[in-house]
């Protein structure tokens, strides 16, 4: 609901990019709390973290649809079907790739460094697709 919101009262794009933004910022600092944080602090803030991140990953697809449906009004049912898979084929892949890190020995809170480096990778591909679709509007040529 909340991000619907601001999406409608500001800019999908907009939206989207923050809560990118936020889910990676706050991959970085549940990996830095978790890392160092003992006793009742640690069970403290491990329930913050993971209130915060399950609101963030849910908020990020209102926004997204949205962009979704205005790229595409002729194919908006498909494109909305294709980006449920694509969350889908996220989820086993993120799954797939946090078992094979705990595989090698790490820290469950290391995790968090690992989702830090997908986020960020995110946040360029989304920076790097909103500035193509940016040009692509005004006439630029892409590439």
């Amino acid at each position: 609901t909340l991000t619907g919101r601001l999406a409608d009262r500001f800019s999908p794009v907009r939206i989207l990019t923050i809560w990118l933004i936020g889910l990676l910022v706050n991959a970085v600092l549940g990996a830095v709390g978790l890392a160092t944080a003992t006793g009742p602090t640690l069970v403290v803030l491990g329930l913050v973290w993971f209130f915060v991140a399950g609101i963030g990953n849910g908020g990020a697809a209102v926004p997204q649809q949205a962009r979704l449906a205005g790229m595409a009004h002729e194919s908006a049912a498909i494109v909305m079907a294709l980006n449920a898979s694509a969350i889908s084929l996220g989820s086993a892949l993120g799954g797939a790739l946090g078992g094979v890190t705990l595989a090698t020995g790490a820290a469950p809170h290391q995790l968090l460094l690992v989702a830090a480096v997908v986020l960020t990778a995110t946040v360029l591909l989304h920076a790097a697709v909103v500035r193509s679709a940016r040009r692509a509007e005004v006439g630029v040529p892409v590439g």
